[in-house]
This record gives structure tokens, C-alpha cells and sequence, in this order.
């Protein structure tokens, strides 16, 4: 949507990049998805509903500690600017 947004307000790079995205979307569709879906295994290929599998408790704590890993990760590295690109 903010592309769109900014190309109609006459940002020239962001027309090419709505052009870029029309051309490539449907080739993407036609042609890398399927190759992407045949590397895939049949058994990773299947949707998984976590409360079915852990319950809604199980579910928001796992969900909860990845998000904790995630934030000691990016102060871990804010003190050390091991993963950062500047």
C-alpha cells in the first residue's frame, strides 16, 4: 500500500517499483512458487494450527519465550553490534 501510496504521489522510483511488482508477481505465481513447492518435503508441507497441537497455554508461552530469545538476541547486540550493519 506504500508503494502505491508514494507512486501516486509522483515518486518516479516507486513507479518502476509497482511496474516491477506487476510484471514479476504472476511470474513468480507461474514459475518459482511451484519449483519452491517441489523442494519442499510432503512432511514440512502440511499446515500446523499451534493450539491444536499445544493448546492456546502452550501456544502464547511458546510464542512468548521466542519473543523473549528475540529481545535478549537484539540487546545482546546492540551492546556488542555483532549482527548490525553499520
Amino acid at each position: 500500500m506504500g508503494t502505491l501510496w508514494r507512486a501516486g504521489e509522483g515518486h518516479v522510483k516507486l513507479w518502476f517499483s509497482a511496474l516491477g511488482f506487476t510484471i514479476m508477481a504472476p511470474v513468480s505465481k507461474g514459475f518459482i512458487v511451484p519449483f519452491v513447492t517441489k523442494l519442499i518435503p510432503e512432511s514440512l508441507a502440511k499446515e500446523l494450527y499451534l493450539p491444536d497441537v499445544l493448546g492456546y497455554t502452550g501456544a502464547v508461552v511458546l510464542v512468548l519465550f521466542i519473543l523473549l530469545l528475540w529481545y535478549i538476541f537484539a540487546k545482546w547486540n546492540e551492546k556488542t553490534g555483532k549482527f548490525s550493519a553499520l
